[in-house]
């Protein structure tokens, strides 16, 4: 699966690119993301105070649906 995301590179600004993902594992659920919020934390990767290893794709307070959910998903919300 290529889907397109944000993505920093080292001394780069961020930038829209398709990255690949691995299949789903059996306790995973895969989420189209349609927003995600990006936060102070996210912008301290890109101006270097927090040290991370790059490329990164940030934003974790995202929002979307639930395209696929497999078979040892205990607890899936799809509210």
């Amino acid at each position: 699966m290529k889907p397109k995301a944000i993505v920093s590179k080292p001394e780069k600004d961020f930038n829209m690119q398709e990255v690949y993902l691995d299949e789903i594992k059996d306790d995973e659920v895969l989420v189209k993301i349609i927003a995600s919020g990006i936060c102070h934390t996210d912008a301290t990767v890109l101006d270097g105070t927090m040290p991370t290893p790059k490329p990164v794709v940030l934003g974790h307070e995202g929002s979307g649906i639930v395209e696929k959910v497999v078979t040892r998903c205990n607890i899936c919300y799809t509210w």
